[in-house]
């Protein structure tokens, strides 16, 4: 026997762990708590989603965005890596300031450049010849924007979930229409930076 949560009558249970005896107004009661329960059990689960999803977007992001950066170089032939200056063979996106240290500029299409796979994950003169490989490609004042004044100007990036998200969506949008864009080769990353909208 259990007593009803609402009417406070001795009853029989029929199911475990039912407060409510079977009367309409305690049998509705025990009902709207159940719909209530699942409620709460559903948005928990959106919730925990969202933060999941929102995760791996970041890393999808990534990507995305360095895939973009590879095929921004091949458009202007540029087939050797920008540390060695080697023919690549794995092409990877490698970023001048890493990720770890600069969160800020992990998205940005300006400090991601093919660089062999080798060159980008074993070299440990890489962030000399990166810079080095900057200036002969695009110049002098190219390479100090990178590496001088782009952190400063881009200090601090706190993206939402959702403008994770939409950038996803825009990037992949970019990547699938890559060949119908019209831009010119000293301000590609900065084209496509501005249509991206997380560096504007």
């Amino acid at each position: 026997m259990a007593k009803c949560k609402n009417c406070k009558q001795q009853f029989t249970p029929v199911s475990f762990n039912r407060k409510y005896c079977i009367e309409n107004e305690c049998n509705d009661l025990y009902y709207e708590e159940l719909k209530k329960k699942a409620i709460k059990k559903a948005q928990k689960q959106k919730r925990e989603y969202n933060k999941k999803s929102s995760k791996n977007n970041r890393g999808y992001l990534q990507d995305e965005i360095n895939k973009l950066a590879r095929m921004i170089d091949k458009r202007y032939g540029y087939i050797n890596c920008i540390d060695c200056n080697k023919k690549m063979d794995s092409i990877h996106g490698a970023h001048l300031h890493n990720v770890g240290s600069h969160e800020n500029l992990r998205y940005n299409l300006n400090n991601i450049h093919s660089a062999r796979g080798y060159c980008n994950t074993w070299d440990s003169e890489h962030k000399v010849n990166y810079r080095s490989g900057l200036e002969f490609r695009y110049g002098e004042k190219y390479a100090n924007y990178v590496i001088k004044e782009m952190p400063l100007q881009y200090a601090y990036l706190g993206l939402t979930s959702q403008e994770i998200d939409e950038a996803l969506k825009k990037t992949r949008e970019i990547i699938r229409n890559f060949d119908s864009y019209k831009f010119n080769g000293d301000g590609a990353r900065d084209y496509f930076n501005e249509l991206i909208g997380i560096y504007k």
